[in-house]
């Protein structure tokens, strides 16, 4: 059996159980009548459980801190005579017998409600404080994917102590293990918890065994990437976005994303960011034939980037190379600048195209020193002149590989 390590065993037992969160459970989720109705349902239809499952359920709302066990119990045990199935006769034999903390008798009951009603909240939470207790990860875990199931607002209480176990390497596999499964609450769940991760191992493994659907819904991956590089930098992040991203892409062997902008951006950092301003823009275009080039223009002759993406190149000679063309008369510059994005390096190199409206080909060398891990590719134009270019077929290939 799996033990839970000492912190997140007592956080999971305090944050489940207080303020007694499966009793004020029981009581808000049973039947409130006033003893009048109780009587007259009594009267009317004396052979079924609701009856005294209501009075019941009365006597705990009206004593929510002081709730009589015994009485309960009494009440419940009647409750069973006539109706041995009733779950919430069950609930509330265990409710009793946890009150007293008899825990073998409390499971007994909690657990004989959960086989005939596994929708019971109560129950749910009761058996999961209970395996945490016993330090039994598997059953807890079984009982947190029921409970999540069961109501969608205890996540809110469920998920900062699901999320907090994602850090200990005694239960980090397990609960990756039940999100493999893809239970109906998983991608909340991810969302909440992956900002809140500390350790880098845990995130990779989420890459490595949960199946993120980046066409359809990018935004659990890109969250990964992005909490990877606040927590351990560009490496990698840059590492995780090609396992999640660039699967079957970049066949060509360019070190750029996308540069063929055959896709839509998929909105990360190593992907294009495109600038969408109404005098300055840069934006995806097909160029006939099923291929696409970028638009870039300029209209203020303030100059700067339109387009941009992160990369991470070993330290080592580049080769750049693309196709342009202009979209008005006479030569323009489009501008390459490459950029360390540490923020202590100064190293950026430049590069300056003139393209004019018959489309060509060009081929420049970049130098990545050592220390410049992750590098910014951007395109855009120099300050004091306008622009209305195009550019398709971009790569960056390492020297010597083309």
């Amino acid at each position: 059996m799996t033990r839970l390590s000492g912190a997140i065993r007592t956080v999971a037992i305090v944050a489940a159980a207080a303020p007694l969160l499966w009793i004020s459970i029981g009581v808000s989720g049973t039947l409130s009548r006033s003893p009048e109705q109780n009587r007259i349902a009594l009267s009317l239809w004396p052979w079924g459980a609701k009856p005294q499952i209501t009075e019941a359920s009365v006597i705990v709302a009206a004593n929510p801190d002081d709730i009589p066990a015994t009485q309960i119990r009494g009440i419940a045990t009647a409750a069973l005579m006539r109706e041995p199935v009733n779950a919430s006769a069950a609930k509330l034999m265990g409710l009793s017998y946890a009150l007293e903390n008899n825990a073998a008798l409390a499971r007994k009951y909690f657990q004989q409600s959960e086989v005939l009603s596994r929708r019971d909240l109560t129950a749910q939470l009761w058996l999961l404080e209970d395996a945490v207790s016993r330090d039994d990860v598997e059953t807890a875990l079984r009982h947190y994917d029921k409970a999540l199931r069961t109501s969608k607002p205890i996540a809110s209480t469920l998920f900062p102590i699901l999320a907090s176990a994602l850090d200990d390497e005694n239960v980090s596999d397990q609960v990756i293990a039940l999100l493999q499964a893809k239970p109906l609450w998983s991608d909340r769940f991810l969302s909440f918890a992956i900002p809140k991760v500390e350790k880098a191992s845990v995130l990779m493994e989420m890459v490595r065994k949960l199946d993120f659907d980046t066409s359809a819904n990018p935004i659990l991956a890109k969250k990964i990437v992005a909490r990877l590089d606040e927590i351990e930098g560009s490496g990698a992040a840059y590492a995780a976005y090609q396992q999640l991203f660039l699967r079957d892409r970049n066949a060509s062997g360019s070190l750029l994303t996308n540069g063929d902008f055959s896709r839509i951006p998929d909105g990360s950092i190593f992907d294009w960011r495109l600038r969408n301003g109404a005098s300055a823009f840069a934006r995806r275009e097909s160029a006939g034939g099923g291929t696409y080039r970028l638009h870039l223009v300029e209209r203020g002759e303030r100059g700067g980037t339109l387009a941009s993406q992160n990369t991470v190149l070993a330290p080592g000679t580049y080769v750049v190379k693309a196709t342009a063309g202009g979209l008005q008369d006479g030569a323009q510059i489009l501008r390459i600048l490459v950029s360390c994005t540490d923020p202590t390096g100064s190293w950026r190199q430049r590069i300056d195209i003139s393209v004019d409206p018959k489309p060509g080909s060009f081929s420049r060398e970049i130098s990545v020193p050592a220390g410049c891990v992750a590098q910014q590719f951007a395109l855009g134009t120099p300050p004091a002149r306008n622009a209305d270019l195009w550019i398709s077929d971009l790569a960056v290939v390492q020297k010597g590989s083309d």
